[in-house]
């Protein structure tokens, strides 16, 4: 999946379970086609530079896409590694502000992947 300078990749558990594209596939299809849209015009053309209110960073090299289709607000969790950009878990906003329980699921995932790009188990 191309469409500008960086490629997106999803998290897969060991299993083979994809967390976000199962995310993506609970939303209504319009809301699928502006996730889609979000994720190929935006982030993959602007990578890090992703301004407000479309992508936020987080801190500690994590970001949040930030997608709002009339009543449906999610957010999806993401990562830079190289040229590739790596969607790590998604959920409907329900809360004003980030879950610590939504950033820790981030983070460990983040850091699963890098480990084993490091070890070289792990291709993008």
């Amino acid at each position: 999946m191309e469409c500008g300078t960086y490629e997106i990749r999803y998290y897969c558990k060991a299993d083979g379970e994809n967390p976000v594209k199962d995310f993506v596939q609970t939303l209504s299809s319009k809301s699928q086609q502006k996730f889609y849209a979000k994720t190929c015009m935006l982030l993959k053309t602007m990578g890090p530079r992703t301004p407000m209110p479309h992508a936020k960073p987080l801190g500690d090299g994590l970001y949040e896409l930030r997608v709002q289709h009339a009543e449906d607000t999610f957010r999806i969790l993401y990562f830079f590694s190289r040229r590739y950009i790596v969607l790590t878990n998604g959920f409907r906003k329900k809360t004003k502000g980030l879950t610590q329980r939504e950033l820790e699921i981030a983070k460990v995932r983040r850091n699963e992947i890098l480990e084993g790009i490091r070890k070289g188990e792990i291709q993008l």
